[in-house]
């Protein structure tokens, strides 16, 4: 009888840890897929952080995208104190003050293969909907003398219709001077295209400079910036180059690269930390250089 019993005793053992080890090594494998996945389709969702929750909205209903190592560069690291909340759009994120009633900053990236369509541009200004706190409203721009100042510009989200119609939320826009939005700024802006369009991906941060709260337009008090910033990172041949600039909200005179500067110059005027997941040393090199000749 003990022949009979041991053989059965170990073959039933033997099986019941075959059977918990594979439960174990399916959950294990099914939290690495759903990891994987929510980071793939992190840009086809838009969420609305707060201090104290989360939301969560899913606006497309595109296959996820390949997660690229480069993915989330554009966005930078804001101090803690900074007053905001921080929204995903299609086609760029915005990190919006409810007091100011402006971005601290937007960003995106700009592909060559988003350069290659070209949707009409159309949509109207609008408080967006994402927003929880304050917001602006369009009748704070009317005859305020300032321009609707798009930060990621409607010409740079023709790659999709909805893309480009939240391109128009007022949690994208600030009260820019007009000899500066349909100047220099949008020299720049053209040239941000020019260089995506042949074959460079280029990581964009911009938004304002308040120094002071004093100037504001409409019902809504609007926070007038002083100036404006705009970051840029590309990657050519294995190498990472990054350039900044800051213009002040007036009729700025000259060509743009009178007003150009290092990335680290901009950071200390901003108190932002971009283009962090570059690796530390090549952070370093990058953000002090402003070499001109490679962004001509």
């Amino acid at each position: 009888m003990k022949k009979i019993l041991l053989p059965l005793i170990v073959f039933v053992i033997g099986w019941a840890w075959r059977s918990c080890h594979s439960t174990a090594e399916h959950h294990d494998n099914t939290q690495q897929t759903e990891h994987r996945s929510a980071n793939a389709s992190y840009r086809h969702t838009t969420t609305t952080p707060t201090s104290s929750t989360t939301g969560s909205e899913e606006v497309d209903s595109e296959p996820p995208a390949e997660v690229s190592p480069d993915q989330f560069l554009e966005i930078p690291i804001t101090p803690a104190t900074t007053v905001g909340e921080q929204i995903v759009h299609r086609g760029y994120t915005t990190h919006y003050n409810t007091q100011w009633l402006i971005p601290n900053w937007v960003a995106y990236e700009l592909t060559p293969e988003e350069t290659q369509t070209s949707i009409k541009r159309e949509g109207e200004f609008q408080s967006d909907p994402l927003v929880r706190g304050n917001t602006a409203i369009p009748a704070d721009y009317k005859r305020s003398g300032y321009d609707r100042g798009h930060m990621a510009p409607a010409a740079d989200m023709k790659f999709n219709r909805k893309s480009m119609y939240e391109s128009f939320y007022l949690s994208n826009i600030c009260p820019q001077n007009h000899e500066l939005n349909t100047g220099l700024w949008s020299v720049l802006e053209k040239r941000i295209r020019k260089w995506a369009e042949r074959g460079e991906t280029i990581y964009v941060v911009c938004g304002p400079i308040v120094k002071n709260t004093d100037h504001t337009i409409g019902q809504s008090r609007v926070v007038v910036p002083q100036a404006f910033f705009k970051v840029l990172c590309k990657k050519v041949a294995g190498q990472t180059y990054t350039l900044g600039f800051v213009f002040p909200n007036e009729n700025c005179q000259g060509n743009i690269y009178n007003y150009s500067m290092s990335v680290d110059a901009v950071e200390k005027r901003t108190g932002f930390d971009f283009f962090s997941l570059l690796p530390d040393d090549v952070e370093t090199v990058a953000e002090r250089s402003s070499d001109l000749r490679v962004w001509q």
